[in-house]
């Protein structure tokens, strides 16, 4: 009887350690994969950073020569502009694109970027380009404003691509 007892004491502490190992593991699983995506395009340079304009202020107004254009139209680049002051507001790869948004993944997670007609494009150089030099794949730095609640859309003032990481 004795014996029996000490069996069913032995699997139980047993069965509750690796109850307790898998809860472990599986926390470490979501934590990783939170901060860094289930893939490699879910990482970025950067981390997160805070919500508000990196240069503490909203776009200037005025078409610029580097938003957003028809499918199809192309734009001629513009001379170099100084590059924005601050911080990215974001920093990932791009999923999609499309005529008024972007598709970047980050280490937060995916997030729908929206293009306005005051949206820059830029090289790391400072160069001017436009939407139709972006691709696919390109790691863009993202400069502008989140909306909504949740911090899932951003307002893009300036889009930096920024050269392949190697």
């Amino acid at each position: 009887m004795a014996a029996n007892r000490w069996k069913i004491i032995s699997l139980s502490v047993g069965g509750a350690l690796l109850l307790l190992m898998l809860l472990a593991s599986s926390f470490s699983l979501g934590v990783y994969v939170g901060e860094h995506g289930w893939t490699r395009d879910g990482l970025s340079y950067s981390g997160p950073v805070g919500k508000d304009n990196a240069n503490g202020r909203p776009a200037q107004g005025g078409d610029s020569p580097g938003g957003p254009v028809l499918p199809g139209a192309r734009q001629t680049p513009q001379p170099p502009v100084s590059l924005p002051p601050g911080r990215p507001n974001l920093t990932g790869r791009i999923l999609h694109i499309q005529p008024q948004s972007l598709q970047v993944a980050s280490s937060t997670g995916p997030h729908r970027i929206v293009l306005t007609p005051e949206t820059r494009f830029l090289e790391q150089d400072g160069r001017a380009i436009t939407l139709l030099d972006l691709q696919k794949g390109d790691v863009v730095a993202v400069y502008g404003l989140f909306t909504g609640g949740d911090g899932g859309e951003l307002r893009a003032d300036f889009i930096v691509r920024l050269p392949a990481k190697e």
